[in-house]
């Protein structure tokens, strides 16, 4: 009995010197620290929109889709770097040096969908931005998003199809935070709520009409970027 005791003395005291350690209060106090206080939102992007007359000093640089773009909306005043089966690694920028610019429209990228490695692709792309800002390092570039391409293209065509669009409009937004440029999301105003190009913006399934060009040109004149 009395050894019963004496284990029960020493267990009470080892209770004691445990809970008043000074370690334990503070293990104790920490569970009931407020969390911190959240880090700020990252600032949301402001837009303005704009008159043709922004375009004087812009170039539109693009495959056959800005091509039709700049013969059925685009602004008359503006400078065009566009031709059937433009790529990142073919556009002509050393043409920049010849003319005065402040902004620029990219959209490339549907003509590279069947290169093997994506991340050739955007190796290029970044080639070609970081040219353009070697010509005019004040310029604000625009990288546009690949148009998709309708339902019936995307489920009929192993290479043009748009969940491999989705995967380049991934590549190319990353590397317009990584350049330090503009990404416009101009798909958005062409796509259906299934993420297909509308079915009658286009004869094949990949270019657009005068009515879906006049959407386009209408986004971009909503979408510029307002800097202070």
């Amino acid at each position: 009995m009395l050894y019963i005791q004496q284990k029960l003395m020493l267990l009470i005291l080892i209770i004691t010197v445990v809970f008043s350690h000074p370690n334990y209060v503070e293990s104790i106090d920490a569970e009931n620290v407020p969390d911190q206080v959240p880090s700020p939102a990252p600032p949301v992007t402001k837009y303005v929109a704009v008159a043709d007359d922004y375009f004087n000093d812009a170039v539109f640089i693009g495959d056959s889709r800005t091509e039709g773009f700049k013969m059925l909306s685009g602004p008359l005043n503006a400078v065009y770097l566009t031709s059937i089966g433009l790529k990142v690694d073919t556009v002509a920028v050393e043409a920049l040096s010849e003319v005065p610019f402040k902004k620029v429209f990219i959209m490339l990228g549907i003509n590279e969908l069947g290169w093997v490695y994506s991340e050739l692709f955007i190796e290029k792309y970044g080639e070609l931005i970081d040219n353009i800002k070697k010509i005019e390092p004040q310029a604000q570039i625009y990288i546009q998003s690949i148009l998709p391409v309708s339902r019936e293209r995307s489920e009929s065509d192993s290479i043009y199809n748009n969940e491999n669009i989705n995967k380049y409009n991934e590549l190319i937004q990353q590397m317009a935070v990584n350049k330090n440029i503009f990404y416009l999301n101009v798909a958005e105003c062409v796509t259906d709520e299934e993420g297909y190009l509308y079915s009658d913006a286009s004869t094949d399934g990949i270019h657009l009409n005068k009515k879906y060009c006049d959407q386009w040109f209408e986004y971009i004149k909503t979408h510029v970027v307002f800097e202070q």
